[in-house]
This record gives structure tokens, C-alpha cells and sequence, in this order.
């Protein structure tokens, strides 16, 4: 066969084809970076009794990682990215307000609600933490909590961008 002659692929070359594609795209910069922050999120999670979920949201607004305690609204994946997109568009609000007025950058935003708490603090430049916390929660300590976590994964994920 000449160099110019294309060959026909058999069914069975094709989905091997697909098999090994949808592995490299599988893995690309959401998973790897799941993957090193997945066991944060758990540790934050399961060691706070009054946190009940945790998330990780990219700049662009797309969840990175999401564990709950409990059955969620959120386990729905456009119910997650329609939540994903309005937590980061709530920090870049009061991101953009606050620098406006000359307060600064903003570090951490706690929004009470009629069942609980969300507090969203952001990770490095390109990412920010969601807690959903109960209503009883220690606010102090989930602070605490919220802020080293945050360090811990802005450190780990300080070359990556979206």
C-alpha cells in the first residue's frame, strides 16, 4: 500500500481507538487536580461533624470535586454546576465590591441562611472552597478549619490554572 492510500479501519480498531481517546481525555486537568485535592476535602469534611458538604469550584465557575454527607440537590450534575457557577459568582461580586470601596481582597464570605451557613473562601487565584455548614455550627472553628484547608490546597495547587 502506498504512503498516500488511507486504510480502513475494522470495527474493532475503531473502538480501540475510542477506548484509549476517551482515556486521555478522561484524565485531563479537572481529574488530576481532583485527585489531589479529593482526600482535603474528605479530611475537612468528616472531621467537622456540622459540615455537611464541601466543594471545590474553578475560576471558571465548574465544580472541581463535590462530597456530601447526605443525599443533595447538588448531586444532580447541572443542579452542581448551576451551584458551582453562583458560589464563584458570589465571591467575585464581593471580590470586585470590596476592592471597589477600598476594603481590599476579600478572604472569606459567610451567608446565613434560614437552614445553615455557606461559607465560601477563595484558593489561591484560581479556585475557591465551598462549605454547606448546620445551623448550630461553631462559626470560629469552622473558620479555622476552612482557612487552613484552603492554604493546604492553594499550596498544592499552585501551578495549575484554568
Amino acid at each position: 500500500m502506498a504512503e498516500d492510500e488511507l486504510k480502513e479501519l475494522t470495527p474493532e480498531e475503531i473502538e480501540a481507538l475510542r477506548t484509549i481517546f476517551a482515556k486521555e481525555v478522561s484524565v485531563g486537568p479537572t481529574e488530576e487536580i481532583k485527585l489531589m485535592v479529593h482526600t482535603e476535602l474528605e479530611q475537612l469534611l468528616y472531621n467537622n461533624a456540622d459540615i455537611q458538604t464541601t466543594l471545590l469550584v474553578d475560576s471558571a465557575g465548574f465544580p472541581v470535586d463535590f462530597i456530601s454527607k447526605q443525599e443533595t440537590k447538588l448531586q444532580g450534575e447541572d443542579s452542581l454546576i448551576i451551584a458551582s457557577a453562583n458560589f464563584w459568582g458570589l465571591f467575585a461580586t464581593a471580590e470586585r465590591e470590596s476592592l471597589g470601596i477600598n476594603l481590599g481582597h476579600v478572604k472569606m464570605i459567610i451567608t446565613r441562611t434560614q437552614n445553615g451557613f455557606i461559607f465560601i473562601t477563595k484558593c489561591g487565584e484560581n479556585f475557591a472552597l465551598v462549605a454547606i455548614v448546620k445551623p448550630q455550627a461553631k462559626l470560629g472553628v469552622i473558620m479555622r478549619e476552612l482557612e487552613a484547608t484552603a492554604k493546604r490546597i492553594a499550596e498544592k495547587l499552585s501551578g495549575f490554572t484554568i
